[in-house]
């Protein structure tokens, strides 16, 4: 009977998240305008996220043709890509570059280095998300979200220092939490 029971809950429980889901999807648009109002009026907080969700969900200033233009332009080098700041010698003289750190990667060093060394951070951030150490863990996400998150869309890793500061911490932790795995240390 227990079981039964268990999962029975368990069923009912899926069944109400995707009901919830379902409706979040088809709703978003009006709970997005909510939230755009709700602060605006009560906080006086202008988000231009919001905005361009609610108004043009395609919306990339532009980001999408440079997108375009240096992915193409490193397909017709594939194994040494564009070089050091090759996406900037092809975007000319405007202050221009890829806005994506691993457009970025696979432009400067060809696609397989720049999926490489992509696949490489991805798999050092993901390892170090992931650790039972409260303090390991709150410096590695804040040092993520400060020197990661945002060259998924803007800046670029070769100008800034946040991206290395958070690499460096993200290979200390993950090296140290390898050894004490090595070592039998496990806390």
């Amino acid at each position: 009977r227990i079981s039964k029971d268990i999962k029975f809950r368990e069923i009912l429980t899926r069944i109400l998240l995707i009901v919830f889901l379902i409706m979040l999807i088809l709703n978003y648009k009006r709970i997005l305008e909510y939230l755009y109002y709700l602060g605006y009026e009560y906080f006086n907080i202008r988000s231009r996220t919001l905005y361009l969700l609610i108004n043009d969900l395609g919306h990339l200033s532009g980001r999408d043709s440079i997108y375009l233009t240096v992915f193409r332009e490193t397909l017709k080098n594939p194994i040494f890509g564009l070089g050091m700041v090759g996406d900037r010698a092809l975007m000319g003289d405007f202050g221009l570059y890829s806005h994506n750190i691993f457009l970025e990667l696979i432009s400067n060093f060809g696609i397989i280095t720049g999926l490489f060394l992509s696949l490489l951070i991805v798999y050092l951030i993901l390892s170090v998300l992931f650790l039972s150490d409260k303090n390991q863990y709150n410096l590695a996400i804040i040092w993520v979200s400060i020197g990661f998150v945002n060259y998924l869309f803007s800046g670029s890793i070769l100008t800034d220092i946040n991206f290395w500061i958070m690499l460096a911490i993200i290979i200390k932790i993950y090296v140290k939490n390898r050894r004490r795995l090595i070592n039998g240390k496990e806390r």
